[in-house]
């Protein structure tokens, strides 16, 4: 498999059907945007040995960053979150990124983002919303609030597939993750509205969850 990077300003998407593009919106802190795009590229070049993938870079302005940080999304050739809905992307993926108000929607970055979850849910692709992105975009799809956990969440924990999925059906009845967070979502908020948890963990609670609708939309 290839997977590369390339810029989208002024291509549409490719007439290849074995070429995926690909959206990143790559929110992590300065000191983890390079091991980030490391780690997705790794996972897609092994789920996906047959394919061509291009990678789209993407940041959000609201997301505060040091001249490192910077020069590293210029030297990528990142291009701003609003760009998003003109690149003809097949699927997208949002990270996490550190929080720092008590209420996501406080976060300078949260209209920004917003406007990204809106475009997702009216004509956006397929996405996958990766750690605190998916705190963030069920609370703004259908009011679904994370609630802090009395210590911090940490360590490798045993997951079980909790459903038959298309999405799950090559993974094991049985497995491990990594966990590292203050938060949590509820597995009945979520059923409440729409969501269906893939994977859960007796110790660790959600995992992988997802809404089907006119596009799926997967949270981790």
């Amino acid at each position: 498999m290839a997977v590369v990077a390339a810029r989208t300003e002024g291509k549409r998407r490719s007439s290849s059907a074995y070429c995926l593009e690909l959206g990143i919106l790559n929110n992590m802190p300065d000191a983890a945007l390079e091991r980030t795009e490391q780690q997705f590229f790794a996972l897609l070049a092994a789920a996906a040995p047959d394919l061509l993938v291009r990678v789209h870079f993407f940041s959000l302005a609201g997301i505060q960053r040091d001249p490192p940080g910077c020069a590293h999304l210029a030297r990528h050739a990142y291009l701003a979150a609003g760009d998003i809905a003109d690149s003809n992307l097949d699927a997208l993926i949002v990270t996490g990124t550190e929080p720092r108000a008590p209420d996501l929607r406080l976060e300078p970055f949260w209209s920004e983002l917003a406007e990204v979850f809106d475009w997702v849910a009216e004509e956006g692709p397929s996405t996958v919303f990766s750690c605190l992105a998916a705190h963030a975009a069920v609370l703004h799809y259908d009011g679904v609030a994370r609630k802090r956990l009395a210590q911090k969440r940490l360590g490798v924990f045993d997951h079980l597939v909790t459903q038959s999925d298309s999405l799950t059906k090559d993974l094991p009845a049985s497995f491990r993750i990594a966990h590292s967070r203050w938060n949590e979502l509820a597995e009945t908020d979520l059923a409440r509205c729409g969501y269906r948890t893939l994977t859960w963990s007796a110790e660790a609670g959600v995992d992988l969850f997802v809404k089907r609708g006119r596009n799926d939309l997967l949270f981790c």
